[in-house]
């Protein structure tokens, strides 16, 4: 019987939160045996690689980070040095591989909102695999005080007991009975938390009334847990 992730990241250390595991097998299971490319942006002590060569052993696994991690790499994995917000090095690594295409990107980076949409902007399109994943990781950092871009999670009041504009409420009629309801819902905003809320608009794109061109939306599914978005492309 092959390892499981769980049993893989314990051997070599790859630092990864038991409950991110048991989604990722549930998703990557059928590729385990496929000759797919596989990007991990952040890769700390190198772990993290080890444990996705020896699950897709058949894959070519790609590491990048801004630190040279200490372990000697061979057989199907490389590591490139570079940042996640640099556009060109992406692209660079990317064209370095088959079909210049990753059929996996995990992005376990900088965990900073803006360089995570940088990376996310610049692969996604164009080099990320038709029915690829594209997942990040610790998005909860925006939730954190002490973290650069996040800021202390603080509950909104409910909006119907909210002073509101009255642009942002409606007035709604049923039977005899009206209200001014509200319009808008307010939610917190910071770092990742909010660029994986921008996330959710294009996971509805296909069905919004006044873009210009319309398109469908780019994601076949978006998966949302505590710490990992999963998006699998259309």
């Amino acid at each position: 019987m092959m390892p499981s992730l769980a049993q893989l990241s314990q051997h070599f250390n790859a630092v990864k939160e038991p409950g991110y595991l048991e989604i990722y097998e549930e998703h990557f299971g059928h590729l385990r045996d496929k000759p797919i490319n596989v990007l991990e942006i952040g890769v700390h002590h190198g772990g993290s690689l080890l444990m996705w060569s020896e699950y897709f052993r058949f894959a070519h696994v790609v590491g990048i980070d801004i630190m040279e991690p200490p372990v000697r790499f061979s057989g199907n994995i490389r590591f490139c040095k570079g940042r996640q917000d640099d556009p060109d090095f992406l692209r660079q690594v990317a064209a370095s591989v088959r079909g210049g295409r990753f059929d996996i990107i995990i992005d376990d980076g900088s965990h900073f909102g803006l360089y995570t949409k940088i990376a996310y902007e610049t692969l996604f399109d164009e080099h990320l695999s038709s029915g690829g994943y594209y997942v990040i990781e610790d998005w909860g950092t925006g939730y954190w005080d002490d973290w650069p871009d996040g800021s202390r999670y603080q509950p909104a009041a409910r909006e119907w007991e909210m002073a509101a504009e009255e642009k942002n409420r409606f007035v709604y009629v049923e039977e005899g009975s009206f209200g001014h309801l509200p319009k808008l819902f307010h939610s917190h905003q910071f770092g990742m938390v909010g660029f994986v809320k921008q996330l959710v608009d294009e996971a509805h794109y296909g069905a919004i009334r006044n873009v210009s061109p319309r398109r469908p939306s780019k994601f076949r599914t978006l998966n949302l847990s505590e710490g990992v978005a999963l998006i699998r492309k259309r």
